[in-house]
């Protein structure tokens, strides 16, 4: 069997995929699940301006695997808030990797995406510098634990983007309360009256009349429990109950997300009175903010865990250490002003993630653009 890394030589971040066991793709085509506002948009913005052959497909038909077991190359941007994505997603990839088919994502970029619980034996496995985690599978554990422990503790759903489904327990009272919810009727993966709460911030922020109106639709959901949309077919979470050591005076977190030898940045300030800087849409890109240290972890958290493209947040102790919180294979920015080398050199331009993630798949699978 050829080797990933004699496939790529000279590159000391292999590109990851599947080596295949049927043999090579019968076409040179890609396969491009189209959703707006992910990173399809500029996929096939590039493929159409390059002359690379592509089809979009549809991820939820039954007969998807014949229809594209034959490319080149499967990408599909795929959603957390997506129950549809949630069932099946991580099962597809994983079953692809038998196959000679390329994939973005691959299964070992994947399958901890959105499942804090997931990340934090992988960090533990890697001796990752990351924020303490314990999780519990009972309520006898979770609870003799709590009277052991610091306060104010984070506790956490393992799903979740955007601040939702992260709670502050600053007390043992209010960490109890948690735990008896988690292994009595558990919680939401969409809380109606968080996201109400949520979209007051971004009304008072944004000032536009979408985010008013969203806030007129989530305050009835809120309100009239008979309002169903598709969010409201996530299972509950249930039956365990996860806790994160809370790093203070934090008053923002670092997203650095690596491709290859790429590693781009942006720093999340905090709400006024909030400790959670995700979802906060309060953001800076000044490369100067950025600590080498981060950025070299960055770089060796994307090698150890090997994967094709990889979202971190980090936040800092009171040493100015950084410390891993959570990643993601994707995330919502796409374009960035610059990068950061693996030297820590920084390169002025604007400069986009998803491209850079497409450009080192058709390497993979020996397509050169056509017209670029």
């Amino acid at each position: 069997m050829i080797r990933q890394e004699d496939q790529y030589p000279g590159s000391n971040y292999a590109v990851s995929g599947n080596t295949g066991t049927h043999g090579v793709p019968a076409s040179r085509k890609l396969y491009i699940v189209e959703r707006k506002g992910s990173f399809s948009d500029e996929w096939i913005e590039y493929c159409s301006k390059a002359g690379v052959d592509f089809e979009t497909v549809d991820p939820y038909r039954s007969d998807l695997v014949s229809k594209i077991r034959d490319g080149a190359a499967f990408l599909w941007h795929w959603r957390h808030d997506s129950y549809k994505d949630q069932l099946f997603a991580r099962q597809l990839f994983s079953a692809l990797a038998s196959t000679s088919i390329r994939t973005y994502p691959d299964i070992q970029t994947c399958w901890h995406f959105d499942d804090k619980v997931a990340q934090k034996y992988v960090f533990e496995v890697a001796g990752l510098p990351a924020a303490k985690s314990h999780v519990f599978y009972d309520q006898a554990s979770a609870d003799a634990w709590l009277q052991t422990c610091s306060y104010p503790v984070v506790f956490k759903l393992r799903g979740g983007a955007g601040a939702l489904n992260v709670r502050l327990a600053r007390t043992r009272a209010e960490a109890r309360k948690f735990v008896r919810k988690a292994f009595g009727t558990g919680f939401p993966y969409f809380e109606r009256w968080e996201i109400f709460k949520q979209s007051i911030w971004r009304a008072k922020r944004d000032r536009t009349p979408r985010s008013m109106a969203a806030v007129l639709y989530h305050l009835g959901r809120s309100l009239l429990p008979f309002i169903r949309d598709k969010s409201d077919l996530h299972p509950r979470e249930i039956g365990y109950a996860y806790f994160q050591e809370f790093i203070p005076d934090n008053r923002f977190d670092d997203r650095l997300v690596v491709v290859g030898d790429f590693c781009f940045a942006v720093r999340r300030f905090c709400r006024t009175g909030d400790f959670r800087a995700s979802g906060s849409g309060l953001k800076s890109y000044e490369p100067e903010v950025f600590p080498k240290a981060s950025i070299e972890l960055a770089f060796r958290l994307a090698d150890t865990l090997k994967m094709q493209s990889v979202a971190i947040d980090l936040v800092y102790t009171a040493n100015g250490e950084p410390m891993v919180v959570e990643i993601s294979f994707g995330c919502v920015t796409s374009v960035y002003p610059g990068y950061f080398d693996r030297s820590g050199s920084w390169h002025d331009g604007e400069t986009s993630m998803p491209v850079k993630i497409l450009e080192r798949l058709i390497a993979s699978v020996d397509l050169s653009p056509k017209s670029m």
